[in-house]
């Protein structure tokens, strides 16, 4: 088995799902060249039904939010967005909303076991019957970047610490990285494993700039740093054996390891250039299956020697891969996309979205005066819950929770005299409907 969590990249630990946001307060961060790059190619929602080579599929209910996929069997598949998770039981075909905590990452081990963490709120969540019930654990103030389940009963959280625990949940125990900026993990079982990440000073010679490599022999006990020489961020990794690993990311060739981590290769790709980037990777049955941006999709057969670019339909950006084996695998990305190959990617289907129905929000800032307006219309008699995130996925208040409200044109007025300047989403949740609105508060 092998286990590969791969995570959206930024300098900044921020959840996948809000990263789609970053594109409206740029100037204030810090990206990598590549990275400011293909933020600026950032491509805007299609107002047409997008075309795939099984012919014409739906668009997604709400083309502000991206999927971020926590598990996938050839039956059984999870994905989760900043507003909700959704549960498939027919290899992806239909999409059923399921009850769960707040949180930003989403991984499972099988159908039934999986964890729940939310970067902002510091908790992890563990289920062990498909996500029907959560059991919440205080995970000593770590908040999280990249989730990943390796058994049903040990985990790894990995944000400015790696955190693992061994007993589904119950107890974590805190590991301080010589790095930070992790973007991605992966093991191979339950004792081997790597994680990559920023491109940072090398762990011997400081001189030298590499991105950030750490390996475990023992199952998250110890880490060691590894120099990959990598000059820009790789944002994906992946195990093809004991001693083989391959990590992805944008500046024209990909990294391979033969020796378990401890030395890289770059192998040149013509098919990648400066504009384009990898996000995620995934390994299965002699096949490995790259994804990234804009609607890439590489494949190789040969252990990363040579690949080929396949035909996915779309130039949305694709941020995650799942391969149940060689021939099979889904793949995730922005404005709800969600594409599955059944022939090892020589030809990609696009699938339904999630079927919750969208709701359409408009917030504004009342002029000369700290008070924003929301205003949202509902078709029926819910309950509402509200809740104001800032672009890190944290959440800032909760305004109201499970409110009764009934059906028709509703507004609200927020003071926001205790929000610092900066942009804000708005998240409104019912059973049935579910919407983010933005707002730049200026004051």
């Amino acid at each position: 088995m092998r286990y590969s969590c791969n995570k959206i990249f930024d300098y900044n630990p921020i959840p996948m799902r809000t990263f789609i946001f970053i594109i409206f307060a740029i100037a204030g961060l810090n990206h990598s060249a590549l990275a400011q790059t293909l933020i600026e190619q950032l491509p805007g929602p299609s107002l047409q039904a997008i075309q795939s080579q099984s012919g014409w599929a739906q668009m997604p209910i709400d083309t502000n939010l991206a999927l971020a996929l926590g598990y996938f069997s050839k039956d059984t598949a999870y994905v989760s967005n900043l507003v909700s998770t959704y549960r498939s039981l027919n290899g992806g075909q239909t999409w059923g909303r399921i009850n769960s905590p707040n949180g930003d990452e989403l991984c499972f081990f099988d159908a039934e076991n999986g964890y729940m963490a939310g970067y902002g709120s510091h908790t992890a969540y563990h289920t062990s019957d498909g996500g029907q019930n959560w059991v919440a654990v205080e995970d000593s103030n770590q908040a999280s970047t990249i989730l990943l389940a390796v058994t049903k009963d040990t985990a790894f959280i990995i944000g400015d610490d790696i955190s693992r625990t061994t007993d589904a949940g119950k107890t974590w125990r805190l590991r301080r990285p010589p790095y930070d900026r992790i973007y991605a993990v992966s093991f191979l079982n339950s004792r081997l494993g790597v994680v990559v990440g920023a491109v940072q000073p090398g762990p011997v010679d400081y001189t030298k700039k590499g991105a950030a490599c750490l390996t475990t022999k023992d199952g998250g006990d110890t880490w060691e740093p590894q120099f990959t020489g990598a000059g820009d961020d790789l944002f994906g990794v992946a195990f093809v054996n004991p001693d083989m690993i391959v990590a992805v990311g944008g500046i024209g060739y990909i990294s391979r390891s033969r020796d378990g981590g401890i030395t890289w290769d770059s192998i040149p790709s013509p098919l990648l250039t400066k504009t384009q980037g990898l996000l995620a990777v995934s390994y299965k049955g002699g096949r490995i299956i790259a994804v990234g941006t804009p609607g890439l999709i590489m494949t190789s057969t040969d252990a990363g020697s040579t690949w080929e670019q396949e035909n996915s339909g779309t130039t949305t950006w694709l941020s995650s891969v799942w391969m149940v084996d060689s021939v099979t695998a889904l793949v995730t990305g922005h404005y709800g996309m969600i594409l599955k190959t059944t022939n090892g990617g020589a030809a990609w289907v696009q699938l339904a979205p999630p079927s919750i129905e969208s709701l359409i929000i408009t917030a504004q800032q009342l002029p000369e005066t700290p008070m924003i307006e929301l205003r949202y219309s509902l078709p029926q008699l819910q309950d509402v819950t509200i809740e104001v995130y800032d672009l890190l996925g944290k959440r800032i208040s909760t305004l109201c929770e499970h409110k009764l409200e009934p059906a028709g044109a509703h507004q609200i007025t927020v003071d926001a005299t205790r929000y610092p300047v900066g942009v804000y989403l708005f998240r409104i949740t019912t059973e049935r409907y579910a919407g983010v609105g933005k707002i730049v508060l200026v004051k």
